[in-house]
């Protein structure tokens, strides 16, 4: 045996032993991430979750990838759609954050709910799905891009910008992980993965033990979203974290509309809206600490001057001063009009279309209800222009075309169909006075002059309170105050609490059924053909198809009610009152033999039903005149 084959190594696998190494620390991920989803660990990211045999919604939990911290976390207005989308649907979804949500009236008093009624006067089958959720951003926007394309939208509606610095994942907010928008995204990837969420809990509950206490006020509700987000971060204007913002929101919008275009689903971008007529900046430099507030004085002294045009840029380059950046700078809308250019996405200027109803040309209270929310004729002046702009760009096929054409009538309709009760006004109030009465409105405990202490009138009010206030659901708040007017004989507003719930859920038939019996009861038949309609339309059952048929006969149409008794007498064939109202509707058509044949039917199953004998009697009497 030569020297060399002495000492060669005698290992057979050595070679192999570096590609052990490196494998094992992998199959180890790999087995913990399947242990993890065994035992259900965290949170299922699900996009979309089923609330009935045909419906979908974004999925409330979605938000909680998005927040590194404790508290309360937003969802979306939980509009839903069908989970197989008909050739004839027209599908819109709209993305964006609070605003686009409807604040402070969600979920019924957002832009959307509109929009929705201009539609449903303009095409067959329309659904417009609005996934706004309060204190998002482009982050959230970018990352359920995929999972919307899933669903084959028709068109695509972003109406977003003023949470780029405090929104989740924000660069100025306490929930940020960084500044790069691809670092950001790619972390926003891996959070499905339960091997990272099991990391990032860990980060979590290190800061619940370090910042007990605040995490404990804030349990209590003490602090309000926009504190927990900021932190009281100041962003001077034109410094790095601003611009970081702004490049934030950049990337992501087209990356969003890019995504979009490869697969030509039309969009419609529309520009953000401030308070700067009203507001003077929330906070400044302690080194600056009066230019901001120079130039607002100098805005408003040129309004009142009749210069409404450089008064309103004065108002603007204040809030663009201002260091708390809850409200969007001018550039946030300088980038969506030059995305809109480059990609040839239609861009709705709602900015400009809602400072033509205030006064002097500027936003302020006539039209918004707080910093950045518009009140509900502001929500309904933006429908109506995203719809303009719909319709301008040729992405709707018009059924009703004299409808569009006359804005006065069609807002009318809109107006008649909107559904919005005097609880949702109530609840309303009470989120913008918690709302207003918390910093960065007021410190240290001051109370903000413009709202005095509301008080609570009646037992509606006690609702709304509880809704703001997050202690009660909003469904079970409506469904308690329909109970309330019908027990005070308060018919129309029982209905308009119903109509409300309908309109939020119409998945959901119990509202259907338990309005249709109340009208019933009161003798109301039009009403009762209604609200049966509706749930026959969205569940046919026995009873619905009964009392159709019943209601058809007392208005004389019995080739209707032949139709709806014998689909009810399928769905139960031991109901006596169908068959008899199915013997009086051929009775009537002069088919005695069936009418003859369906009182039978009844008395088999009820040999007492009232009058059923004499009925009997007068169909055989009919018969033997025939023979």
């Amino acid at each position: 045996m030569s020297q060399e084959e002495i000492l060669k190594p005698k290992h057979k696998y050595g070679k192999y032993f570096p590609l052990i190494f490196l494998f094992i620390p992998i199959l180890l991920i790999i087995f913990t991430e399947l242990g993890l989803r065994f035992y259900k660990y965290g949170e299922w990211y699900d996009q979309w979750v089923s609330v009935s045999n045909n419906r979908l919604m974004l999925n409330p939990k979605l938000a909680y990838k998005f927040f590194q911290s404790p508290g309360n976390i937003p969802s979306s207005i939980e509009d839903t759609f069908l989970k197989i989308k008909p050739d004839s649907t027209y599908r819109v979804f709209i993305l964006g954050g609070s605003t686009a949500a409807g604040y402070p009236y969600m979920p019924n008093g957002a832009f959307s709910r509109y929009l929705q009624k201009y539609l449903d006067n303009t095409l067959v089958n329309t659904e417009v799905v609005n996934l706004g959720v309060p204190a998002m951003n482009s982050y959230f926007m970018r990352d359920i891009v995929p999972g919307i394309i899933d669903q084959k939208p028709d068109l695509i509606i972003i109406h977003s910008g003023h949470n780029e610095y405090y929104g989740a994942l924000g660069v100025g907010s306490s929930q940020s992980i960084g500044l790069s928008p691809w670092y950001v995204n790619s972390i926003l990837k891996l959070y499905n993965y339960k091997i990272i969420q099991v990391i990032r809990d860990g980060v979590k509950y290190i800061r619940t033990v370090i910042f007990k206490n605040l995490n404990r006020q804030r349990e209590k509700g003490s602090t309000g979203l926009m504190m927990r987000m900021a932190e009281k971060k100041k962003i001077p204007f034109d410094g790095e974290i601003y611009n970081s913002g702004l490049n934030q929101f950049e990337i992501n919008l087209e990356e969003i509309i890019k995504t979009f275009q490869k697969i030509n689903i039309p969009i419609v971008m529309g520009t953000i809206s401030s308070n700067v007529r009203e507001f003077p900046p929330f906070q400044t430099l302690e080194s600056d600490t009066s230019v901001s507030r120079i130039v607002f004085s100098e805005g408003l002294n040129e309004l009142s001057l009749g210069k409404y045009a450089k008064g309103d840029s004065l108002l603007r380059h204040s809030k663009d001063l201002d260091v708390l950046r809850f409200r969007g700078p001018e550039a946030i809308n300088k980038i969506i009009k030059e995305s809109g250019k480059k990609f040839s996405v239609p861009v709705a200027d709602i900015d400009s279309v809602l400072s033509t109803f205030t006064k002097y040309g500027s936003l302020g209270y006539d039209i918004m209800t707080d910093h950045v929310h518009p009140n509900l004729f502001g929500y309904k002046q933006m429908a109506q222009h995203y719809m303009q702009v719909i319709t301008r760009n040729n992405y709707l096929k018009f059924i009703n075309d004299d409808i569009i054409e006359n804005n006065t009538n069609y807002s009318q309709i809109v107006d008649t169909e909107f559904n919005f009760s005097i609880l949702d006004s109530s609840i309303a109030e009470r989120r913008l006075y918690y709302l207003m009465n918390r910093w960065p409105f007021v410190v240290d405990g001051e109370k903000n002059d413009l709202f005095d202490k509301i008080s609570d009138n009646n037992f509606i009010d006690t609702l709304a309170r509880a809704v703001a206030t997050s202690e009660m659901e909003w469904h079970k708040a409506h469904g308690l105050a329909a109970e309330w007017y019908l027990k005070n004989n308060k018919l129309d507003l029982y209905q308009s609490e119903i109509d409300v719930l309908i309109d939020q859920y119409p998945y959901i038939p119990t509202y259907m059924e338990n309005a249709a019996k109340v009208f019933l009861s009161q003798r109301n038949e039009e009403m009762a053909h209604y609200y049966f309609s509706k749930h026959y339309y969205l569940e046919p059952s026995a009873l619905n198809s009964k009392w159709l048929g019943i209601l058809s006969l007392w208005k004389k149409e019995n080739n209707k009610a032949i139709e709806f008794l014998k689909e009810s007498a399928v769905y139960n064939n031991k109901d006596a009152q169908t068959y008899y109202n199915l013997a009086q509707a051929y009775y009537n058509k002069g088919n005695y033999s069936e009418s003859l044949n369906s009182i039978n039917r009844c008395l088999v199953i009820n040999s007492k039903f009232p009058q059923a004998d004499r009925f009997r009697e007068v169909i055989k009497y009919e018969l033997r005149k025939r023979s």
